[in-house]
């Protein structure tokens, strides 16, 4: 199995405890947190390949998660981006700028779970396939 690291930007760190806690007894791979959405783009522009999955608040002080999608759409397009919000009217913009999936606060577990877990076959059947055809080409 392909390891995969996963990104939680939330400024409620209850929350934001609550989503890397569950995050790594449900997929077992590795989740970094930030606080903010500025924190988190600087990490991502340093570690660009180490971060598969990005999930991210949509209303944060400073940078929203909007802008950090904005940025990572234009800077790393394969990056998975899903955006969480307390307010249901930012999934139309969120899914224009190209978030990979939108859920609006209050979410239900199994629907979080669900969604993070359809991502995360995806990913690791795309990556498996990526280190076969590489190891092959090395041969």
């Amino acid at each position: 199995m392909v390891s995969v690291k996963i990104a939680v930007v939330e400024d409620d760190c209850a929350l934001k405890e609550f989503l890397v806690e569950f995050l790594e007894s449900y997929v077992h791979d590795e989740v970094i947190s930030f606080n903010d959405a500025v924190s988190a783009w600087q990490a991502l522009k340093v570690k660009q390949n180490n971060i598969d999955i990005i999930i991210t608040d949509v209303n944060m002080p400073g940078m929203s998660g909007l802008d950090l999608l904005r940025k990572i759409r234009q800077t790393f397009p394969q990056k998975i981006c899903i955006l969480i919000s307390g307010y249901p009217d930012n999934e139309r913009l969120a899914r224009a700028l190209g978030a990979d999936a939108y859920l609006a606060k209050p979410f239900k577990l199994e629907e979080f779970s669900f969604l993070v877990k359809s991502f995360l076959n995806n990913l690791q059947e795309r990556l498996g396939a990526s280190k076969i055809m590489c190891a092959h080409q090395a041969a």
